[in-house]
């Protein structure tokens, strides 16, 4: 009985000396808010050789590719406007719709954030309101979708009347990202 005693205490002494202590601890991070952000490049409309008719040039898939970025983490959704400024030569009128946009949601594409995109507000081509009248919306995420980054490639149109003098204009396109879809 004795041996048994002595086997149990020396098991309890190795077994005491084995133990492993546990300990827990807490893991914090902070996030903070960053910005919604609209990157855009100049858009460049093919030009045309004046032949006495009526003629429409257009941009493809892929001349002009913007990004809109919502890192804010609100989830409060936004919206992107846009307006332009006449050509700068007077032979061609975008005051009367001449200047026309399009954005298919395929031409909308992730780059990271949400699955839920925003989309586009004008899926066929969509007279351009000359500055400073009400702007049109051309791509809306609701509320908690869009957030992240995403591309689009936005189509222009211009017509050009078979009267236009010969020359070259530019006009500015303003676009402004505003929260809320």
């Amino acid at each position: 009985m004795i041996r048994k005693i002595m086997v149990l205490g020396t098991l309890a002494a190795v077994l005491g000396l084995t133990t492993v202590m546990a300990s827990a601890e807490t893991a914090t991070i902070t996030v903070t808010a960053g910005t919604l952000s609209l990157t855009t490049d100049p858009v460049a409309v093919p030009g045309i050789t004046l032949n006495g008719l009526d003629q429409t040039s257009a941009t493809t898939v892929g001349d002009d590719t913007w990004n809109i970025a919502d890192g804010r983490g609100s989830g409060a959704g936004y919206n992107v406007t846009l307006d332009t400024t006449d050509f700068t030569t007077p032979a061609i009128d975008t005051g009367t719709g001449n200047f026309k946009v399009s954005l298919q949601d395929a031409n909308i594409t992730e780059i990271g954030g949400s699955p839920t995109k925003p989309t586009s507000s004008v899926t066929s081509l969509t007279s351009i309101p000359e500055n400073p009248a009400a702007a049109i919306k051309i791509l809306s995420a609701a509320v908690n979708a869009g957030e992240g980054s995403y591309d689009f490639q936005p189509l222009y149109s211009l017509f050009i009347p078979g009267e236009t003098l010969a020359g070259s204009g530019s006009a500015t396109i303003t676009l402004t990202a505003v929260t809320g879809p």
